[in-house]
């Protein structure tokens, strides 16, 4: 079973530095795309940002967006395609939210 992810990837989804949030939204094959959180793109829907055609995930401003719209899907997990500090990079990171 697919694991119900959101990605995190601020400033970065659509660009060339967004590129695992931009294949993630794309296709995954681990992982159920349930939104991305970009503020700069909120409120568009992901795939058609990218290549003109809607698939249903829908781009979040804020975790505390993505969770209230998602609050029904938990537990999910979060992957952050981009690191928020690029010069500290060590690699995505995963974290599990579960409804109280």
């Amino acid at each position: 079973m697919n694991a119900d992810t959101l990605v995190y990837s601020e400033n970065e989804f659509g660009q060339i530095d967004g590129k695992v949030a931009n294949g993630l939204a794309r296709h995954s094959e681990k992982y159920k795309i349930l939104g991305i959180i970009d503020s700069t793109k909120a409120g568009l829907d992901a795939s058609e940002y990218l290549d003109g055609v809607k698939n249903g995930i829908p781009v979040f401003a804020s975790m505390e967006e993505a969770l209230q719209s998602l609050r029904s899907q938990f537990p999910i997990t979060l992957s952050t395609a981009s690191p928020p500090w690029p010069r500290f990079s060590i690699g995505p990171k995963e974290t599990s939210f579960s409804a109280p």
